[in-house]
């Protein structure tokens, strides 16, 4: 029977193999953990995203001056460009503009050649009807905005369209006629070619003003040339007193003109227009003419009258002249 063999074991090798196994095992962990750490990175990507390629960028340069500051780059010329003209309009834009202290700049400058322009030339002279709008016209003519200022026996009305509402009755023959349309020839004199009028006279029946033979157009507005006055002119001396005396037609013609003023001249309180009347006549015409009375008679009126209240409701004055004296009296509205 043998004995086993022994055999003398090296103890510096046994020490040897003992230093490098802790070296391959660390080795091995720290390998295990990247791939660990790889494969989570790849599944932490959505499907369906795709990963674009990396882009290289220039290198930009930034500069400080005294008058800012400013960027180089390749990928800023464009927009460098383009702020650069716009800066450009703008420095421009700005040169024309009168600096700090300076003059403002002319208007008529920038404006057409009035020499070549359209529409009639301007009037040498200030007048009525001129075209402005400051009141430099010679006496009543051309008050602000080229409007005139006119009427009958010292009852004015500014404006530039102007009906005449004359009573031409049988009571009013003779000198009072003959002074109503004395005072309604100055009138129309005052108004200029820009501005319009009408006139109507009226007893039971109307008789409205037109420059021509033709009537189609009965009842509408005039300019005040030299043409329709001469033909005005002519109109008013044909007008003699007759027939009775029918108030409300010949104002509610007036209304419906537009006008911004109406001279109402009568003799007759009757027949007299009711509250009921005298509101169609404030509600057709909507306060857009003042309506200025005129009372023609032999003694003053005394009490509140539908004359009265018509003026007072259509923002108009109110006079009482005496026909026996031919001088104004005034009474309160």
């Amino acid at each position: 029977m043998f004995a086993p063999q022994t055999f003398p074991i090296d103890r510096q090798a046994d020490s040897s193999v003992r230093r490098m196994l802790p070296a391959w095992l660390t080795s091995m962990v720290f390998h295990c953990l990247l791939l660990i750490v790889l494969v989570l990175s790849m599944r932490s990507i959505p499907r369906g995203v795709v990963a674009e390629p990396d882009r290289t960028t220039g290198i930009v340069l930034k500069h400080m001056t005294q008058t800012g500051e400013y960027y180089e780059g390749e990928d800023l010329d464009r927009e460098v460009a383009a702020d650069s003209a716009a800066a450009t309009e703008t420095a421009l834009s700005a040169g024309v503009l009168p600096g700090e202290g300076e003059a403002p700049l002319e208007a008529s400058a920038f404006l057409p050649d009035p020499a070549s322009g359209a529409g009639p030339a301007a009037a040498a002279k200030p007048g009525g009807g001129r075209l402005s709008l400051a009141g430099n016209g010679e006496g009543e003519k051309n008050v602000d905005g080229g409007k005139v200022r006119t009427g009958i026996f010292g009852v004015t009305g500014v404006g530039n369209k102007f009906v005449y509402v004359f009573d031409r009755s049988s009571s009013m023959e003779g000198r009072p006629l003959a002074a109503a349309k004395q005072e309604l020839t100055n009138s129309l004199e005052r108004l200029g070619k820009l501005n319009q009028f009408e006139i109507i006279f009226y007893n039971e029946f109307l008789d409205i003003f037109h420059p021509t033979e033709n009537k189609k157009f009965s009842g509408r507005l005039f300019f005040a040339t030299a043409p329709n006055k001469a033909a005005a002119d002519n109109f008013i001396r044909r007008v003699t007193a007759s027939g009775a005396t029918r108030h409300l037609e010949p104002l509610l013609k007036a209304v419906a003109m537009n006008p911004d003023n109406i001279f109402f001249l009568t003799d007759g309180t009757e027949p007299r227009l009711n509250d009921e009347e005298l509101f169609r006549i404030r509600r057709r015409n909507g306060g857009r003419a003042s309506i200025h009375v005129i009372q023609f008679g032999s003694e003053v009126d005394v009490g509140d009258n539908w004359i009265k209240k018509l003026a007072r409701q259509n923002r108009g004055n109110y006079l009482f002249f005496n026909t026996d004296r031919l001088s104004p009296i005034n009474a309160e509205n």
